[in-house]
Parts: structure tokens; sequence; C-alpha cells
């Protein structure tokens, strides 16, 4: 469960902001290939960030955003501050493919889409 709340700064520029629970609940298939630490099987995390979103061209956004997650490294109690740049190209203006890539505890790339509706 989360919400976020996006402020126009310009014609193409926001700020925004979100934060989110997450719970995460094993399977017992699951349980095998995983390193639990003190044998939890549930979690509660949390994540926020902040950044800044704009258009640089009429198909082209850019963001980055700082953030705070302890749900990164779901059973290792691995809370860590995270920085995030992605892009999203706009095939049409409700449809998009974007790259993001994260800094903290290792880089991650997550590759995805966007239809809005």
């Amino acid at each position: 469960i989360g919400g976020g709340y996006i402020f126009p700064l310009h014609e193409n520029w926001d700020l925004y902001g979100a934060a989110s629970l997450v719970r995460t609940d094993v399977k017992n298939n699951l349980k095998s290939n995983i390193n639990l630490s003190n044998n939890d099987e549930n979690k509660t995390s949390l994540s926020v960030k902040a950044g800044v979103r704009g258009m640089v061209l009429s198909n082209l956004e850019v963001r980055g955003s700082l953030g705070f997650d302890n749900s990164t490294e779901a059973f290792e109690d691995a809370s860590k501050f995270i920085g995030e740049v992605g892009t999203s190209f706009y095939f049409i203006p409700s449809a998009s493919v974007g790259l993001d890539v994260s800094f903290g505890g290792g880089i991650r790339m997550m590759l995805g889409g966007r239809y809005s509706f």
C-alpha cells in the first residue's frame, strides 16, 4: 500500500514524493531457496523517495530521486539510502518504455513499460 504527490514546478517539470509499505510473505516451497534472517518468514518494510522529473523532449522524460528503502534485501535487514535515475520514451502520449538505474548497496537496473488511461 502506498501513495504519492506530484507538485508542478514548471510547464514540463515536477517534484514528486512517494511512500509505501510492503508486506512480504514467503511460502513454504520458497523457504529452502532464501536465507532468512532471524527465522522470519514475513516482513513489512518501508520505502520513501522524493525526486524531480521532466520532459526534455516532447516524447522523452528524465527523472532522478533519492530515497530510503528497507525492502531491497527482503530478509537481511539491509536498510539503505538509494539514488535513482531513469528515463522513459513515449511512443504515444499514453504508452512508454523506460529504464531506471538504482544506486545504493549495488547497482540495479529495471526495464519496464507504462500505460496510462
